[in-house]
């Protein structure tokens, strides 16, 4: 005999709906987890087609709570997709800094969580001042810089801003001026593996600047309309 079912309480309803919730947002954060470290693999397997030993270079990721740790003095909210980018791996060691065939985004070398930090303090040092959402639609201080190279950053997004780009976290790079460059990490990726791929790229030389371009408006659309 079945015992007999009763109404669920209220407190029971919520319970049942947050369980919901929360179970739908690990799925789509795994999805996510997927999707960009596939893109990240995608971007290796270019550059080592290239004969670029990036392996060499690259560091074990690190976990979310780590990365959410590490950065938390910063007081910035960190995006799913650059916790990922950190999740997948965690930048590279000293030696990729002077290496002609590191791992890069264009000509910025992805740099590990602990450099990053540091290096947010040196953009704020030398930026700050004449920063403002006004002039800039994006204030740095909401930023994080996940590559560099002597001078040049290029950064997340983490905040507010009022940039030509409807992601939320677009990224921008930092060099004599703050300027749009990606919707998000992820077209970033699909960029630069299109960049790499290209029978006429090579380590540490450009691509024809049309040809560059074209990929870029490709996977960035209305960024340089």
């Amino acid at each position: 005999m079945q015992g007999k079912r009763y109404p669920i309480t209220r407190r029971e309803q919520r319970f049942v709906i947050l369980h919901k919730k929360i179970n739908k947002q690990q799925t789509e954060l795994r999805n996510m987890s997927t999707e960009t470290h596939q893109l990240l693999d995608a971007l290796r397997a270019a550059f080592l087609a290239k004969n670029c030993p990036v392996d060499d270079y690259l560091q074990p990721g690190l976990t979310s709570e780590q990365i959410v740790s590490k950065t938390s003095h910063l007081g910035l909210t960190l995006p799913d997709d650059l916790i990922q980018l950190y999740s997948w791996r965690n930048g590279q060691n000293d030696e990729a800094e002077d290496a002609s065939d590191a791992f890069v985004f264009r000509d910025n070398i992805f740099i590990n969580l602990e450099r990053a930090i540091a290096e947010y303090a040196e953009v704020l040092e030398y930026n700050s001042d004449s920063n403002t959402l006004e002039d800039d639609g994006v204030l740095l201080k909401n930023c994080l810089p996940f590559a560099a190279f002597q001078g040049s950053w290029y950064l997340v997004v983490c905040g507010p801003h009022r940039l030509k780009t409807q992601s939320r976290h677009p990224m921008i790079g930092v060099y004599e001026g703050i300027d749009l460059l990606f919707h998000s990490i992820d077209t970033m990726v699909k960029t630069c593996t299109e960049w790499v791929h290209h029978k006429s790229w090579a380590p540490a030389s450009s691509l024809d600047y049309n040809l560059e371009l074209g990929i870029w408006k490709k996977h960035n659309p209305g960024i340089f309309e």
